[in-house]
């Protein structure tokens, strides 16, 4: 085993299967990188962001919760009732 060095014999001792080496097929065409302009950018960017304002300044809550008409009859009622009641001392004076 020590004379015979393959690759087989090393994944023996590591109980995985032999190794296998593909064909590598060469790519048809190279790779042509995407030159970006500086100036189309931040032309791009500040009509995003100005978008983006509009929208944000323009936008109202989709759910607003109104305070039931009941809470505003209890407050009052309330606010009736202590007034009617400091009146009455008022007067009793």
């Amino acid at each position: 085993m020590e004379g015979s060095v393959n690759n087989s014999s090393f994944n023996i001792y590591t109980k995985n299967p032999p190794l296998r080496v593909g064909v590598l097929n060469a790519p048809n065409d190279h790779y042509r990188p995407v030159l970006y302009s500086h100036v189309q950018a931040t032309k791009d960017f500040n009509n995003m962001s100005t978008d983006l304002y509009l929208k944000m300044r323009d936008a109202t809550p989709e759910e607003r919760h109104k305070t039931p008409t009941s809470i505003y009859c209890l407050a009052g009622l309330g606010i009736l009732t202590a007034t009617v009641a400091a009146f009455r001392k008022f007067l009793k004076k």
